[in-house]
């Protein structure tokens, strides 16, 4: 009876270790039981972290979709290569401003668009008198962008120089070398200088466009090692939130 008894208790034991296995790998696959984590880079207007809140339109377009999807989560404000290397390699991880370009198509799971669309500039001093009217011409100048963005990969797409690209950590680094002659050059968007000028005290006047680079989208995108119930999950609660018209894509 005894050596029964305690069959039977392991044999309990053995079952409740398999439940809770089983439904932990169940959580695990559908991303429940565990804050997702969201990452973006500061990316003022749109998503950006000021006095520990964070803040924009493409962040309240996130926040909306995980509510609809009833997960929890965490979004995290770090630098763009950070950001962009974890969504390649880590589980379950998002990204919440991701540039969808030819480059990166199969490289993420595309939940939905969080901007309108976004026209990117070479940038220069309006003291300087260099005249661009092409690519071609752009190729001959150092230029400056941030590091891993679609901006560097444009440039590489197009036939630039290595040895004159300069990447840089954040786009409020690179507007402020522009405006010290570190590089005739700065490719990015119309509003991210004008906001990030100003938040750095810079007056945006002093900039002008010096040639349409190209055009892009931004989107809420999750990593390939993540599971289809997850990316199902989210995609579902994106299309039901654009069907109610709930879905507001910033300019």
């Amino acid at each position: 009876m005894i050596i029964a008894a305690k069959q039977a208790g392991v044999f309990t034991l053995f079952v409740a270790l398999v439940l809770a296995f089983g439904l932990g790998a169940i959580n695990q696959a559908r991303g429940e039981g565990l804050p997702l984590e969201i990452a973006c880079s500061q990316w003022r207007p749109y998503a950006f972290k000021e006095n520990s809140k964070i803040s924009g339109p493409a962040y309240e377009i996130v926040k909306q979709v995980m509510q609809r999807a009833q997960l929890d989560f965490t979004y995290k404000i770090k630098p763009w290569p950070r950001v962009y290397n974890n969504g390649l390699s880590k589980t379950n991880y998002m990204i919440g401003c991701l540039g969808r370009t030819q480059a990166r198509e199969k490289l993420f799971h595309w939940i939905g668009p969080v901007t309108q669309g976004i026209d990117i500039y070479f940038y220069k001093l309006k003291s300087n008198p260099i005249e661009i009217n092409s690519i071609a011409q752009a190729r001959q100048y150092k230029i400056a962008t941030e590091r891993d963005s679609y901006r560097q990969e444009f440039l590489l797409a197009q036939g630039f120089d290595e040895s004159n690209i300069f990447p840089v950590s954040t786009n409020e680094q690179g507007i402020s070398m522009l405006k010290l002659k570190r590089y005739p050059l700065y490719l990015i968007s119309e509003r991210r200088l004008q906001v990030l000028s100003k938040t750095k005290g810079i007056d945006p006047s002093i900039f002008e466009k010096a040639l349409y680079g190209f055009s892009v989208k931004d989107y809420l995108a999750i990593g390939l090692n993540s599971s289809s119930q997850l990316v199902r999950k989210v995609t579902d609660a994106y299309q039901q939130l654009q069907a109610e018209g709930k879905i507001v894509l910033p300019k």
